[in-house]
């Protein structure tokens, strides 16, 4: 689908992605971007005198979600509140990082999936006031 046949509409209507570790405050995540990998355990049999291998398919692999979000105060991001974003829930969203719980990621297209944080980073900036 070419970039010109999506429906500009389309994104503003998703409902905010949400993270929420087993035992702690749900945290709403400004989602700039969203990628998923999927990948599948592929193990290539050789066989004698012959070209080539037979391939095994031996299951999906973890999928993977990497998600940017920008942590701002003023965010007008449904489901994202307007005053306190910044510092209060990028400090959540540290501990719950920190005490390695297993949690429920919510994301728009995907709906609700069980999950770990595996990387956190988070960037602040002098130039940048109120944000990471």
């Amino acid at each position: 689908m070419a970039d010109a046949d999506l429906d500009p509409e389309v994104m503003p209507n998703f409902m905010a992605a949400i993270w929420a570790a087993d035992g702690m405050l749900p945290i709403p995540l400004a989602v700039v971007n969203i990628s998923k990998d999927i990948e599948n355990t592929l193990v290539k049999q050789r066989r004698p005198y012959r070209a080539g291998a037979k391939i095994d398919n031996m299951g999906q692999d973890v999928i993977v979600w990497t998600i940017d979000v920008h942590v701002f105060n003023g965010c007008t991001e449904p489901g994202i509140p307007e005053d306190g974003y910044y510092p209060d829930y990028v400090t959540a969203l540290e501990q719950t990082s920190a005490v390695q719980k297993t949690g429920t990621l919510s994301i728009c297209r995907d709906g609700p999936v069980r999950g770990q944080i595996k990387h956190l980073r988070v960037v602040e900036s002098a130039e940048a006031r109120d944000m990471a």
